[in-house]
């Protein structure tokens, strides 16, 4: 398994962030979380209809 660190700073604190990826996954980072703000976009988008 690979592991990859980032750090996120939200207001006055800085989190450091350990990040899991499957190396078997059929989908890269990039196309999860394309899918991931289209699902979150659908909803916002099926909430205010």
């Amino acid at each position: 398994m690979n592991e990859n660190y980032t750090t996120v700073k939200i207001g006055k604190m800085t989190y450091k962030v350990m990040l899991h990826f499957n190396e078997q996954a059929k989908e890269n980072f990039e196309d999860k979380v394309l899918r991931m703000a289209k699902t979150d976009a659908e909803k916002i988008s099926s909430q205010t209809a």
